[in-house]
């Protein structure tokens, strides 16, 4: 175990003893996610718990970067906190009008998805967080 601080953009560092657990990267070779993309990291505290860190990255001029971290106690707060977080609230993207909608869509799409791919392996680092049936 080690001491790991998360940044958080606006907000207190999150600082904790712990183990990092895994990393996904949104960032693909070709198209909009690109220059855009999320590094997310999960961690296990000292005391059992789940640490989160969804960083976005950006290339864009005039685009900044975001960091965002969350302590979660159960595997459904660190489910809640992949699933509801949203990955197009850190980016500028195109003007809006008809002349951008379709490019801009097609981003959106891009990013989300790339997203959620990313999360997925999260989810398969934290078995905790399986869906559980009868």
């Amino acid at each position: 175990m080690q001491w790991i601080t998360l940044e958080r953009t606006g907000m207190p560092v999150l600082k904790f003893e712990g183990t990092h657990i895994a990393v996904a990267v949104s960032r693909k070779q070709s198209g909009a996610a690109q220059n855009r993309w999320h590094t997310i990291d999960a961690y296990r505290t000292k005391g059992g718990s789940v640490a989160l860190s969804i960083q976005f990255h950006s290339l864009w001029q005039g685009e900044s970067g975001h960091a965002f971290a969350i302590a979660c106690d159960t595997p459904e707060e660190a489910t809640l906190a992949l699933t509801r977080y949203d990955p197009l609230s850190h980016w500028v993207g195109y003007p809006t009008g008809e002349r951008h909608a379709e490019k801009q869509k097609r981003i959106e799409h891009e990013i989300g998805s790339a997203y959620r791919s990313a999360i997925t392996e999260i989810f398969a680092a934290l078995p905790e967080t399986a869906e559980r049936i009868d």
